[in-house]
């Protein structure tokens, strides 16, 4: 079954395919340069973030189990 498109919808696709082409290009472009660098160029990682104690519930939740538990 053939699907009529008219000659508006037929340019339509015409960019919408050449946007989606030419867009490809320039992310193949970039990933190639993003390739090029090297993992020296990442910062170390670090030890996170420092233990203080227990965590205690916030209140919109304590009053929700309050109100339906």
């Amino acid at each position: 079954m053939a699907q009529m498109t008219t000659g508006f919808g037929q340019r339509v696709k015409r960019v919408l395919v050449g946007a989606a082409m030419a867009s490809t290009a320039l992310l193949a472009a970039q990933c190639g340069a993003a390739a090029a660098q090297t993992l020296a160029a990442l910062p170390m990682p670090s030890a996170g973030a420092q233990e203080l104690g227990q965590a205690r519930p916030i209140v919109g939740w304590v009053e929700f189990c309050a109100r339906y538990g």
